[in-house]
């Protein structure tokens, strides 16, 4: 009678609804596990996180109004690709010489320097100020800017605020179309300058953390918002896969899409299989 009866609920387990949004939207415990967050790290070949990191994202992301998968996928790939897998949260070039002329208005207090900071690259003093006053009520950020790019959450905090201020409202980014994340942040130099590539490669990063996620099934990645994709000035890139042995083999995803998409070609067909 037993064996029946779990029979039968496999079969009805069959006709129940697939995994849908709206039954996590308000479930930040539902929105990314531990272990999804660590593997969307590790298959962008990105070293494993501290735990304290995947508890700043949780909490983070229930106050700045992320409640769906697919959205902090986005945001999380953007946060990689600019901080090479949470590795750096100052501005590379300017770390050692906080670049004194680069990011000025006029107004800054001597020996105050508003370069990139934190996970998503917070620059210009405007920014500082209005992420201080909307995360702490002060200016704090303004007074100490290392509070950015030295604690967990200053670095976690004003990539969040950023992503809520200027990219969450886009009616696009609710759509799925990856690239208008990019265009918000780095449009002028990767959407419609020479770093197309560059703004493919972030794509690329957005495509493995669906993947972490166990959402590939269910959602078609889109590259579209940043660069044409039709026309003459279409770049023309085409996600691109490893077949076969080379399937399991780590980093061959990223060197796949690097190869077969460079304006110098290499994309071996026994390695690579891209899209149509």
């Amino acid at each position: 009678m037993i064996i029946v009866l779990i029979q039968v609920l496999l079969i009805f387990s069959l006709f129940l609804p697939s995994f849908s949004i709206d039954q996590t939207a308000n479930s930040p415990k539902k929105l990314i596990t531990w272990k999804e967050f660590k593997k969307s790290l590790s298959l962008n070949n990105y070293p494993i996180p501290k735990r304290e990191q995947y508890e700043t994202v949780k909490q983070l992301a229930e106050q700045f109004d992320i409640t769906t998968k697919e959205e902090l996928a986005m945001f999380l790939a953007q946060v990689y690709w600019e901080s090479l897998g949470l590795q750096h949260t100052k501005e590379i070039a300017c770390a050692s010489s906080k670049c004194p002329t680069n990011y000025r208005t006029g107004r800054e207090k001597p020996g105050k320097y508003y370069y990139g900071r934190g996970y998503i690259q917070l620059t210009w003093l405007d920014n500082y100020e209005n992420c201080s006053m909307d995360m702490y009520g002060d200016m704090r950020l303004v007074e100490e800017p290392d509070i950015v790019s030295d604690t967990v959450e200053g670095a976690w905090g004003s990539a969040f605020w950023y992503w809520h201020k200027y990219i969450h409202d886009i009616p696009e980014i609710h759509q799925g179309k990856f690239g208008y994340s990019t265009m918000a942040i780095n449009g002028a130099l990767e959407c419609k300058g020479v770093y197309k590539i560059k703004a493919f490669r972030r794509y690329v990063v957005y495509v493995r953390v669906l993947e972490a996620f166990n959402l590939l099934d269910n959602v078609k990645p889109l590259q579209d918002g940043c660069y044409p994709m039709s026309g003459k000035d279409a770049p023309g890139f085409k996600l691109c896969i490893p077949i076969g042995s080379y399937r399991t083999q780590a980093g061959l995803f990223h060197w796949c899409n690097d190869n077969c998409n460079s304006a110098d070609s290499n994309c071996p067909t026994d390695m690579c299989q891209c899209e149509p």
